[in-house]
């Protein structure tokens, strides 16, 4: 804030108390699962969908994993905004503005297994509001799977380092198929 006032002359220059405090200096933490990780991760996905537990959320943690979204995009993604003909999701307004995202076969399978209930892909209890989050699921895949302080965007890490960017099926090399 005092920099913004300072730079609109709100304030006076070299007033900001906090200006010559260190910034403490975060480490990127960047975590890539390992193709033995995601066969568990599969294997815990395919547990959890087999007794029914956590319905459309482990289908968002398989989208998160098949195209490289961020959560927000996902969970907030509306039908209007996919073109499953075309195989793309058209995101108005994502973290970094308007941007389009080419599903591969993975993806499409769990987008068209979805039924449409409401305007949001993955719906709450109520059908008219998105989601609002994964951890509970989440936190069940990983205990399952004994991926312990994996976090949710790791997924989007994971995708990018396997090439699935590039065309190679997440599902064929790493046992994660529908």
């Amino acid at each position: 804030m005092y920099s913004f006032g300072e730079k609109h002359g709100l304030v006076p220059e070299g007033c900001n108390p906090a200006a010559r405090i260190e910034r403490f200096p975060e480490a990127r933490r960047e975590r890539f699962l390992t193709t033995e990780e995601l066969a568990r991760l599969g294997e815990a996905f395919r547990h959890f969908e087999s007794d029914g537990r956590f319905g459309a959320a482990i289908a968002a943690l398989r989208l998160l994993l098949f195209t490289g979204a961020r959560l927000r995009e996902i969970l907030h993604l509306r039908w209007e905004h996919t073109d499953l003909e075309r195989g793309l999701l058209l995101l108005p307004d994502s973290k970094t503005g308007r941007k389009a995202i080419t599903l591969k076969a993975p993806a499409l399978a769990v987008l068209q297994s979805f039924e449409r209930v409401g305007p949001f892909v993955i719906p709450s209890a109520n059908p008219e509001i998105p989601r609002a989050d994964l951890k509970k699921p989440w936190a069940a895949v990983t205990e399952a799977a004994s991926l312990h302080g994996l976090r949710i965007h790791d997924l989007r890490h994971s995708f990018a380092s396997v090439g699935a960017g590039a065309g190679l099926a997440l599902q064929l090399h790493f046992g994660l198929e529908m």
